[in-house]
């Protein structure tokens, strides 16, 4: 299975430039054998489900929100929401935590996504945990 990271990180920040503490919230979903993890600042998501909406119009892919808008399903059967959670980047300590679990779309393997994302040396090579 193949993994990927994506975060909207850099976009959010693009003109002052990163700060040292970043906070956020984010989900995995997967493709068939294609697992992707994507991380946004909490500046763009309100909702786990902002992020699913983004990744998923990135690709051309339609869906829809809940009644309550906190929740956004793909239009295809193709992308399978996994879970997501919350991330807290300290720049200057070289850490990552990942925790929790999103109301909408339950929680992931937090050891098994930190141990994928220190693999790919996603967040600048920083140190990734799973915080209980």
């Amino acid at each position: 299975m193949t993994f990927d990271v994506i975060d909207y990180i850099a976009e959010c920040f693009a003109e002052g430039g990163l700060p040292a503490r970043i906070t956020g919230k984010f989900v995995v979903l997967r493709n068939g054998e294609h697992r992707v993890a994507v991380f946004a600042p909490r500046e763009l998501a309100v909702y786990h489900a902002n992020i699913v909406e983004r990744f998923l119009a990135g690709r051309g892919i339609a869906g829809r929100y809940n009644p309550r808008g906190d929740a956004f399903r793909p239009a295809t059967d193709a992308w399978h929401i996994e879970g997501g959670g919350l991330w807290d980047w300290d720049r200057a300590g070289g850490l990552v935590e990942i925790y929790g679990r999103s109301r909408s779309y339950g929680s992931v393997g937090l050891d098994l996504l930190a141990a994928d994302l220190r693999e790919t040396g996603a967040f600048d090579g920083a140190t990734v945990v799973a915080r209980r």
